[in-house]
């Protein structure tokens, strides 16, 4: 699928009062309205602008992309703005699904283990590899899994392509995982989710900290997405 905003993941068992209020506005499947579009090339690059609005119950994302493209490789630039009523998502970026059931994915940012802005001080910087299938963890209830904190590169790949993302500003968070957020939230248990044909991705610029309010207090203020401007910018090759 083309990269689309990303406002939510399938809640944590940390995250029960979130889980509800994300189900209760639709964040999984905001309604798409495309205000701008503008495509155009110059001396063979080619620049393709679009302003697209997601909304959700009460409130809404403005994305404004900039895509340059030039000898197969594209410059990414994306802002997110929220408009309306306050609301705290659990993340802010693009998604995309691979039609591969299988990749080998490489990144530069912390690891090798799955790590959260409040959960990474374990995780160290480096370069890391793993099979896309092994960043789910068997959960006793299906949740979010597969995140990595302070990436600067992350390169999916099969026997015969890839695609490599690298910032071009700030590090960011990505996400790899055999199902959608939208498919784990269906099932009870992981024994009940079906054989996965394909891929998750998601890059953000700002991904909230799992706190510990099954029984414990919520993020810090530092590990939530504000309500304020936040912003992307990388190559894709």
């Amino acid at each position: 699928e083309p990269l689309t905003l990303d406002i939510f993941r399938a809640p944590s068992q940390n995250e029960p009062n979130q889980k509800k209020m994300w189900n209760a506005v639709g964040a999984a499947a905001p309604a798409k309205k495309l205000v701008s579009f503008e495509d155009h090339t110059v001396n063979g690059v080619r620049t393709v602008k679009s302003i697209v609005d997601y909304s959700i119950t009460g409130t809404s994302y403005r994305v404004s992309t900039e895509w340059t493209i030039k000898r197969g490789a594209a410059k990414v630039k994306a802002s997110f703005v929220q408009n309306g009523k306050k609301f705290e998502p659990a993340r802010i970026g693009f998604r995309t699904v691979f039609a591969k059931d299988s990749m080998e994915v490489e990144w530069l940012g912390r690891g090798p283990f799955e790590n959260y802005s409040d959960r990474k001080s374990g995780a160290f910087l480096g370069l890391w590899s793993l099979g896309s299938k092994n960043f789910f963890f068997p959960y006793d209830v299906p949740q979010d899994c597969g995140n990595m904190e302070d990436t600067y590169r992350v390169k999916l790949g099969t026997m015969f392509d890839s695609v490599t993302v690298e910032t071009c500003a700030a590090s960011f968070a990505f996400e790899v995982n055999p199902y959608a957020p939208e498919v784990l939230v269906r099932y009870a248990h992981p024994a009940e989710l079906p054989a996965s044909d394909s891929t998750f991705f998601g890059i953000f610029a700002k991904s909230r900290g799992l706190g510990g309010n099954s029984c414990g207090p919520l993020p810090l203020e530092r590990d939530i997405v504000r309500n304020e401007p936040y912003t992307l910018e990388f190559v894709i090759k």
